[in-house]
């Protein structure tokens, strides 16, 4: 019976999202164009078309993994939409697994796969299990990361403004779109402390580029503070978030 529910609110929330079917037409036609122009932009070079691909991957992961599913998240405590998710036979941990499915099966999945074929089609993919590994990291972090942003945060809007921000910083701040191993000290240092950085080195490690760091100590330092991140949600969840339906009878 619980389980039936869940569906049913996965049903409930695609079909008031799909209302909007310009956004989600948006968030498949990006990450399309996106893949045209590393293509064009490679011109023939296989280290070029690693290189842009694997990075697709991770923008992917960072943009609906983590902006995606937090704004979902964080829209629930808004009054209008909190009155719905009450009326739901569903604790708040089963809303929130409904929302994960949706963003991780249904709407990252499908361009990371697609990513995928197209970089073991044209590139080739050297180590399979380094690059599995480095899909199943990503996830692993950045959906944590993702449900304590907005069950801390809460406002949409002020989530907005920070995940904003913080991708101007995260993104530019990682080699996804060029190769650690051409940048100098302290610079390289700098880029090393960011998570994303050591996403990019597992799946290009995993793809036969080698970024001058190893993938071991990448997916050591990913599975860390990975591992952290799921204890402090679960901290957080602990405590109650959404106490009105925790506790109701």
């Amino acid at each position: 019976m619980r389980l039936r529910a869940l569906f049913l609110m996965m049903g409930f929330f695609l079909r008031t999202y799909m209302e909007n079917w310009l956004y989600f037409l948006m968030l498949y036609l990006v990450p399309l164009t996106y893949l045209v122009v590393v293509f064009v932009m490679a011109q023939g070079s296989l280290e070029a078309l690693a290189t842009g691909l694997t990075g697709f991957v991770v923008m992917v992961g960072y943009q609906y993994l983590l902006q995606t599913s937090a704004s979902f998240i964080s829209n629930m405590f808004e009054p209008q939409v909190f009155e719905t998710y009450y009326l739901m036979p569903l604790s708040f941990p089963e809303i929130l697994a409904s929302f994960i499915a949706v963003t991780v099966f249904l709407i990252s999945m499908p361009p990371v796969a697609l990513c995928s074929l197209v970089l073991a089609w044209t590139v080739g993919i050297v180590d399979v299990p380094v690059y599995l590994a480095g899909i199943v990291l990503m996830y692993a972090f950045f959906v944590p990361l993702a449900v304590l942003l907005a069950v801390t945060v809460k406002r949409a809007m002020t989530l907005g403004s920070i995940l904003s921000f913080s991708a101007i910083v995260l993104i530019i701040a990682s080699p996804v779109f060029y190769r650690l191993l051409y940048v100098s000290e302290p610079y390289r240092a700098l880029l090393l402390l960011n998570p994303l950085t050591h996403i990019v080195v597992v799946l290009r490690s995993g793809s036969g580029l080698q970024e001058g760091f190893p993938a071991v100590s990448s997916i050591a330092l990913l599975t860390l503070m990975s591992s952290a991140l799921w204890v402090l949600l679960w901290y957080k969840l602990r405590g109650g978030v959404f106490t009105i339906i925790e506790r109701r009878s």
